[in-house]
């Protein structure tokens, strides 16, 4: 059972809770939009997404 939960959202900071049951794996996602830029930080990992147009 994997599910990802809305946890706060703060001046374009999201923040969700990841939970995996099956592996057990639980950990906070941070989400954050500027400049036309998605930065996703979970788990010690960063990712970015451009927007093109």
């Amino acid at each position: 059972n994997i599910k990802e939960s809305f946890l706060y959202e703060k001046n374009g900071l999201v923040q969700t809770e990841y939970e995996d049951n099956i592996n057990n794996v639980k950990f906070i996602t941070e989400y954050r939009l500027e400049d036309n830029i998605l930065t996703k930080e979970a788990n010690g990992m960063l990712q970015q997404f451009t927007k093109l147009n």
